[in-house]
Order: C-alpha cells, then sequence, then structure tokens
C-alpha cells in the first residue's frame, strides 16, 4: 500500500491558513460547523527515541487528519490503532511521505476510525450537516519527519457509510 500526501493535503494547509483568523474570532472552527474544535497536538516529539505507542499513534494520526479541507471541516472519532508493527528501512521505492526523515524507521499502523466530513450547517442541513464513514479495516504508517516530529496517517479505501450522522460534539 502506498500512501501519498497530495492535493488534499495541499488544500487542508491552504485552507487551515486562511480560515484561523475568521473562525479564531467566532469562537473556532468547531461553531461554526456546529462540532467540536479539532483536535490540536501541542507537540508530536513523543517518544523521542524507540517505537510510540498505539494510544500516541491515534492521537498523531488526529492531529493529521482533523481540521479544514475544501470547505469543509474533517474530524475523526472512534480512532483506534490495534497495532504498530515493528519499524522498518526507509524505502526510496515506497515511502512517498512529506518530510520524512530517512535515518529513522517507518513504523505500519492498522486500525479503524470514523471519519466525519462537515459542511456548514444552514436552514435546510442544520444538525444533519456531516457525513461520516467507517473505516473498520485502516492501515497506514508513523514516521519522524526533519523537524524530529512524528507525523502518522492511517485509511481505509474501503470505507462504509454511515447513514444520518449527527455532527461529533
Amino acid at each position: 500500500m502506498r500512501l501519498v500526501r497530495g492535493q488534499f493535503i495541499l488544500i487542508f494547509a491552504a485552507g487551515l491558513g486562511a480560515a484561523t483568523a475568521s473562525s479564531a474570532a467566532e469562537g473556532g472552527f468547531g461553531a461554526t460547523y456546529g462540532t467540536r474544535e479539532p483536535v490540536a497536538c501541542a507537540s508530536r516529539a513523543e517518544p523521542a527515541q524507540g517505537v510510540l505507542s498505539p494510544a500516541q499513534a491515534a492521537q498523531y494520526v488526529k492531529c493529521y487528519i482533523e481540521g479544514i479541507g475544501d470547505g469543509r471541516l474533517y474530524l475523526l472519532e472512534q480512532v483506534n490503532v490495534k497495532a504498530v508493527q515493528p519499524g522498518r528501512a526507509f524505502d526510496p521505492q515506497r515511502d512517498y511521505f512529506e518530510n520524512i526523515d530517512r535515518n529513522h524507521p517507518v513504523y505500519p499502523i492498522s486500525g479503524s476510525l470514523v471519519r466525519y466530513a462537515c459542511e456548514t450547517p444552514n436552514a435546510r442541513n442544520a444538525g444533519k450537516n456531516c457525513s461520516a464513514f467507517a473505516e473498520d479495516n485502516a492501515a497506514g504508517y508513523c514516521f519522524k519527519t526533519v523537524s524530529a516530529e512524528w507525523s502518522c496517517n492511517m485509511s481505509d479505501l474501503r470505507q462504509r457509510l454511515i447513514e444520518n450522522p449527527t455532527p461529533p460534539k
């Protein structure tokens, strides 16, 4: 499986910068979208040495994915990293990760999550402004970046639609 950061991440980064000032004045992204706030990690440096725990990997997955992209607020719920596999060496033939520190191992992870994409509520969709997909067999990777922070992402290409979800609070 090859995970490539592409257009979504570029849109996410551009949208996050543009949306920060306006949403801060309004009480945050959650207030704008009728949801909880996206997770913000003060630091992703731990553990400084060795392998991270499944709980740390789950937290870093949320830090990586949650935020604004393409006019939507993306949130995760029920993030469960079941396993952090033994690390393997960076492989330039299959590892296309932005800012990866090639001197540290890449750790395959697996688990599950529910991914929400929420639009700004209006008169027609109030309380039903999010779509949600269960990703029961998600897989991905954790690795150290050149700035010595952990980056983790996982997804499942076979998502299951959750009918009429309420926005995460």
